[in-house]
């Protein structure tokens, strides 16, 4: 299971699972969340594991005006290593902080 959490005004923290069971919900939030108050810090260091949906999840985030302009911080390795696959990596590293 995936949680969002707002850690301040500026920085939303997701955490659990990022899967396909999972970011269809999660979109949804994290977009309600998005038109109210976007965020300037999306920070992904408490996200257990990851798959190729929780890849598309990082990837529409970016084509979404409110959350776009975010910084992502703490991608997984795993999962940057799969959009490095893709060929997308592109998309997530404009702005990233790694996971150690």
């Amino acid at each position: 299971m995936s949680q969002l959490s707002v850690a301040d005004e500026h920085t939303w923290r997701l955490s659990g699972e990022l899967s396909f069971t999972t970011v269809s919900s999660l979109l949804s939030e994290l977009l309600q969340r998005a038109a109210q108050s976007p965020p300037q810090i999306v920070d992904f260091s408490e996200v257990t594991r990851a798959d190729s949906a929780g890849l598309a999840l990082l990837i529409e985030m970016r084509k979404q005006p409110p959350i776009a302009a975010a910084i992502f911080r703490h991608i997984p390795k795993q999962m940057l290593i799969l959009a490095e696959v893709c060929g997308v990596e592109s998309l997530l590293t404009e702005a990233v902080t790694v996971a150690p």
